[in-house]
């Protein structure tokens, strides 16, 4: 305004509504803008989880190298959660019994560089179910202790007929009964068994 306007005038309607404009034009800025992923790296599979359960967005989990027991079905449930290991497949997880041990509902989620090994010949046991869209299964080592003629049944991983986006890709898949199967209403594509395939 000049140096001359009044007070009135340095308050007009006018100017009280910029600064409403610009801060509605900051925060649709701010909204287009997609969350950025977090990374939590545990030492201990106990926590994964939890680690889980506590993202508010994309999230990646890296589980550290060495070797791990998993005991129980991880429910995988949140969107956008990738779960890996350290190194060059240095993380093992040894699962054993019966049942899932990563159940797979939330969309968008990666599993990836993991050793995952059954450490017994008790089943059915199958190691992930795939039950959401835009899955990425790939660079895994999936073995176990599988023979030939056994009558084990364990599979790498087994998925509803339905869903859409899934890579499963550069996995290496060996000792167990069937790399895996895709269910549906009529029939059931599966893939094995074979002593040793890549995925």
């Amino acid at each position: 305004l000049p140096a001359g306007a009044t007070a009135r005038e340095r308050t007009s309607p006018r100017r009280r509504l910029i600064i409403p404009v610009v801060l509605a034009a900051v925060l649709a800025v701010a909204l287009a803008v997609p969350a950025l992923a977090d990374t939590v790296t545990l030492t201990d599979i106990s926590g994964l989880q939890a680690a889980i359960d506590g993202a508010s967005g994309p999230r990646t989990i890296e589980i550290a190298a060495g070797t791990h027991v998993l005991g129980g079905n991880i429910n995988v449930s949140k969107p956008d959660i990738t779960i890996q290991g350290q190194g060059t497949l240095a993380t093992q997880i040894q699962v054993s019994g019966t049942g899932y041990r990563f159940s797979v509902t939330g969309s968008g989620c990666t599993i990836q560089n993991l050793d995952l090994y059954k450490t017994d010949t008790t089943g059915p046991q199958d190691i992930i179910w795939i039950g959401a869209n835009d899955l990425t299964i790939q660079d895994n080592l999936f073995h176990g202790q599988y023979a030939f003629g056994d009558p084990d049944v364990s599979r790498a991983m087994v998925g509803s007929a339905g869903y859409s986006g899934i890579l499963i890709t550069n996995n290496e898949i060996h000792s167990l009964r069937q790399p895996g199967y895709f269910s549906a209403i009529s029939r059931r594509p599966r893939w094995g068994p074979s002593p040793r395939r890549a995925a």
